[in-house]
């Protein structure tokens, strides 16, 4: 997130997180994506440290 440091903030009543700034708490965009959709369509790309074995 280049210099800007964020925080993420879990809400337990709405069951929901949100990012924020860490500094200011002003809310940072973000998107819901899911580990299992970028492994589908990059199946190169190495997700949280596991590399991917070569396809036969």
């Amino acid at each position: 997130m280049g210099e800007t440091t964020g925080k993420i903030v879990y809400d337990a009543e709405a069951d929901s997180a949100r990012v924020v700034e860490a500094q200011t708490g002003k809310a940072l965009p973000a998107v819901v994506v899911y580990w299992f959709a970028l492994a589908t369509f990059h199946p190169d790309t190495p997700v949280y440290g596991i590399t991917p074995q070569a396809s036969k």
